[in-house]
């Protein structure tokens, strides 16, 4: 971990410097990585429609809540599997999960610029739909079985704000799915545009809309617009890494702050220390710098009543 912190704080200078920290320590766990169940499934009409779920091993008792992990890219890029020779990220990340006793799902989006607003959104909800409606196919020959009524949605850099949409919209969710949601995890997430440079400013136009809609459309403004009852019930983790950049940090301190205030009580924040932006993924099944996760593990489990 001591590596990451002489790395660039810039995003895209540094997933390059920070995967090859982390290739070599998770590439030795190789065959424990590709030995946790898991399957792939197709929820919707395109290539981009696929989901991968991970299975805890072994008899964790009952059943194991469920976790949606979705991942970021700025809206214009991201896979449920990176491309070899980095192959086992986000494989790493289901796998670390389901060892924890957490089904674990990760689903893709569409992408830009084959989106508007809010398509990955609702993609990852009609991922939800599909893998509830289909449990049974899911849960048919494996150990400990996926609960649909514990599930809890993680969603990192873009797909935070992808997380965040899919839960502040208030007409986005089912009816009968939203109830089964138990919590929401938000880790460094785009979250707003004021007084933020966006990464791809064409992305964020083209996306989110002129100047209005995006204030509208936003998480923060999200929050801000939440009727009361929205969020009842719901268990809330902020997190920032120690060395995302400084307009993440800013992003995360509105985003916490506005759902405290609208919440009425304080939503949990983890400042994952010695992290970057790309290492909090990265570095599960290396060894190293694991402590957020496992304390996210626990908080699922504690949640959902295990």
């Amino acid at each position: 971990m001591e590596a990451i912190k002489e790395l660039p704080r810039d995003i895209v200078a540094s997933i390059g410097p920070t995967l090859a920290v982390f290739l070599p320590l998770v590439k030795a766990h190789e065959s424990e990585i590709s030995g946790i169940k898991h399957k792939t499934f197709k929820y919707g009409a395109t290539e981009r429609h696929q989901l991968d779920v991970y299975f805890p091993s072994g008899n964790f008792g009952g059943k194991a809540p469920v976790l949606f992990f979705v991942y970021g890219g700025g809206l214009m890029s991201g896979d449920r599997v990176f491309e070899p020779p980095a192959d086992l990220f986000y494989r790493n990340v289901g796998a670390f999960f389901a060892k924890q006793g957490i089904v674990t799902v990760i689903a893709d989006y569409r992408l830009y610029p084959h989106i508007k607003f809010p398509d990955p959104a609702e993609d990852i909800r009609d991922a939800m739909v599909w893998f509830v409606s289909n449990i049974d196919e899911v849960n048919k020959d494996v150990s400990t079985p996926a609960d649909v009524d514990n599930i809890f949605i993680r969603g990192h850099s873009a797909g935070g704000a992808v997380a965040a949409t899919l839960v502040l919209m208030p007409d986005l969710l089912p009816q009968d799915l939203r109830p089964r949601i138990k919590g929401l995890i938000l880790q460094a997430g785009v979250y707003h545009f004021r007084d933020i440079v966006p990464l791809n400013p064409d992305v964020t136009s083209s996306y989110y809309g002129n100047e209005v809609q995006q204030r509208e459309r936003e998480p923060l403004g999200l929050v801000e617009r939440a009727p009361e009852n929205l969020l009842r019930g719901l268990s809330i983790i902020t997190m920032i890494a120690e060395y995302d950049p400084p307009e993440y940090l800013a992003m995360h301190q509105d985003i916490t702050k506005a759902l405290n205030e609208k919440l009425g009580t304080p939503v949990q924040e983890i400042v994952m220390q010695g992290h970057n932006h790309i290492s909090p993924n990265a570095c599960l099944y290396s060894g190293e710098g694991e402590g957020w996760a496992f304390e996210v593990a626990e908080w699922v489990k504690v949640k959902s009543g295990i």
